[in-house]
C-alpha cells in the first residue's frame, strides 16, 4: 500500500470517541468511494 495518502491521529485519549469514530468512517468512505463498482457491490453485501 502506498503510505504516502496516509493519516496519523495521535489522540492519546484527549479526542473524545465520536469524532475518531467519524475520522474512521469519513477515511472508509473516502477508500470505497475510489473503488470499482464491482468492488464496492461485494463490500457494501458483506455488511
Amino acid at each position: 500500500m502506498n503510505k504516502k495518502h496516509w493519516n496519523t491521529v495521535n489522540f492519546e485519549g484527549r479526542l473524545n470517541n465520536q469524532l475518531l469514530l467519524h475520522l474512521i468512517d469519513h477515511s472508509y468512505l473516502l477508500v470505497v468511494s475510489k473503488m470499482p463498482k464491482k468492488d464496492r457491490v461485494k463490500i457494501t453485501s458483506l455488511n
